[in-house]
């Protein structure tokens, strides 16, 4: 883990910089299933990927 978080912090540094948008893909948690449903994402499905939160300045979730 801390690895990924000088990785996060690295390309931070870059992206401010350099005056760039850094695009990252990370796969959240697989949440509980109830009745057959998933529930929609949150911030909280990301929560192990704290660092990934905390460096981005903009976050997007699909869910299909």
């Amino acid at each position: 883990m801390q690895a990924q978080n000088r990785v996060m912090a690295s390309l931070r540094e870059f992206a401010t910089l350099e005056h760039c948008h850094v695009t990252i893909v990370c796969h959240p948690r697989k949440p509980a299933t109830f009745k057959g449903e998933l529930p929609r994402l949150t911030e909280y499905d990301l929560i192990g990927q704290s660092k990934h939160i905390q460096e981005a300045d903009n976050i997007i979730a699909l869910q299909r």
